[in-house]
């Protein structure tokens, strides 16, 4: 895996957009209805619910940010919606008090055609 080489920051700063990090995870955390912290991708509640691809993009970047208790149980939470077929889901039910709502895919529903669109949550008629 390639990685950005290292950039020099003031220290201030550094804690400055650490400490803005902790807020916005802060927003992003809420509780699923079992009682998983479970974290959105964004703190505007844009985005309702828990995505794999974005948690492993927190946990990749400042996971040292986030309690390891929640990092694994967010990863179990996410682990337990795996289907038959082996596929894990691009996000986790949303099923908290908090939440917008705002419908989500069927999970259980079979994959789209990726080639023949690329919106993956629209299904020919």
């Amino acid at each position: 895996m390639k990685s950005l080489a290292p950039i020099r920051i003031n220290r201030e700063k550094y804690y400055q957009l650490k400490d803005l990090a902790k807020s916005v995870f802060a927003g992003c955390r809420h509780i699923a209805a079992d009682g998983t912290p479970i974290y959105f991708p964004d703190a505007s509640g844009h985005y309702a619910g828990c995505r794999t691809r974005d948690f492993c993009y927190m946990i990749e970047g400042a996971g040292e940010l986030l309690p390891a208790q929640e990092i694994l149980a967010g990863i179990d939470f996410l682990l337990a919606g795996q289907r038959e077929d082996g596929i894990i889901p691009c996000c986790g039910p949303l099923d908290v008090s908090d939440a917008p709502s705002i419908p989500l895919p069927d999970m259980g529903a079979p994959l789209p055609d990726m080639g023949a669109d690329d919106n993956a949550w629209t299904r020919p008629e």
